[in-house]
């Protein structure tokens, strides 16, 4: 949000003066990130000017500005004051897959039964593919029943 100084910019048009006017490249800018201007109303009056909407507030997302009110200028300013409220929600959504707390896993355990168990007899007469399995299983295993939830 901010003072962008584009008078030649219609939003409500998604339109810009000069093809490659700076107003131009801005305007196209801001939709090549698929932002959404929220300002519709002239932002800027001086006596004896057209007013002009040069203030914006963009947002990547719909429905995050409520409440949006133009109030009398602060002082001696020619631009309004403007309000809003950002919607800010936070969802939570329970997990129903159960998940390992490797921080209180019991490694010792686990380390003394993988050094107990015979490998060569284990891999004997095994293809590679076969002896993994094994060694995954067992791991596996080994896992479930010293790591903690």
């Amino acid at each position: 949000m901010g003072d962008f100084n584009y008078p030649e910019i219609s939003y409500k048009d998604n339109t810009a003066k000069g093809i490659k006017s700076p107003a131009s490249r801005f305007l196209r800018t801001t939709q090549d990130l698929f932002l959404t201007q929220y300002i519709s109303e002239p932002t800027r009056m001086r006596e004896g000017a057209e007013p002009s909407t040069l203030d914006y507030i963009f947002i990547h997302e719909d429905n995050l500005i409520r409440e949006l009110q133009f109030e009398s200028p602060l002082g001696k300013s020619d631009h309004v004051v403007i309000t809003w409220q950002t919607v800010i929600e936070v969802t939570t959504t329970e997990s129903k897959v159960q998940k390992r707390n490797f921080w209180k896993g019991n490694y010792t355990q686990i380390n003394k039964a993988l050094s107990d168990i015979d490998w060569k007899s284990k891999f004997s007469g095994k293809s590679v593919e076969e002896k993994w399995n094994f060694f995954m299983s067992t791991l596996e295993e080994l896992i479930e029943t010293h790591m903690f939830h």
